[in-house]
């Protein structure tokens, strides 16, 4: 049985975007505008986090928004958990892995715990396999998008 999305259509394009930075300021206030949804997957950890660095030669503010604007700068879209810090999940111990999954939805609790719905990451070596879906619903997170070889698939779907 084929997926279809909305009005029976077999294609969907969807905006997904990582960290929490202050651009996401200006891209929120426009696809308001525009009457766009997207998902933006956040790092409780570093939120009033200041980093400046480069990119193609170019100055770059990589300044996380405050933790007291999520609830309003997000409000209408979808807001996924991103780990805590944004570790290379490769590079830490399992306990830390799940410090970084599990306990990134406590700062939400206070500030826009409603707004979580998922928890997203790139796992192309398979490393988060062994945090069961059923885990992630334990702590009330409704989903997670594992991103290995271009497939997304429900933790439940990955056992």
């Amino acid at each position: 049985m084929p997926i279809v999305f909305p009005g029976f259509r077999t294609k969907a394009l969807t905006f997904s975007y990582d960290d929490g930075t202050l651009q996401d300021r200006r891209l929120a206030a426009l696809f308001r505008k525009y009457g766009l949804k997207a998902t933006f997957n956040l790092n409780s950890g570093a939120f009033d986090e200041v980093q400046h660095g480069s990119h193609g030669g170019f100055s770059v503010n990589f300044s996380r928004v405050h933790a007291g604007e999520v609830r309003d700068l997000y409000a209408s879209f979808e807001v996924a958990s991103h780990t805590l810090t944004h570790p290379i999940l490769t590079d830490i111990p399992d306990e830390e892995i799940r410090r970084q999954v599990i306990y990134d939805d406590r700062p939400y609790e206070d500030r826009a715990r409603d707004l979580l719905k998922a928890f997203e990451a790139h796992d192309p070596d398979g490393v988060l396999l062994a945090l069961s879906g059923r885990r992630l619903h334990e702590h009330g997170v409704a989903a997670g998008i594992w991103q290995d070889g271009g497939e997304s698939a429900h933790p439940d779907e990955r056992e």
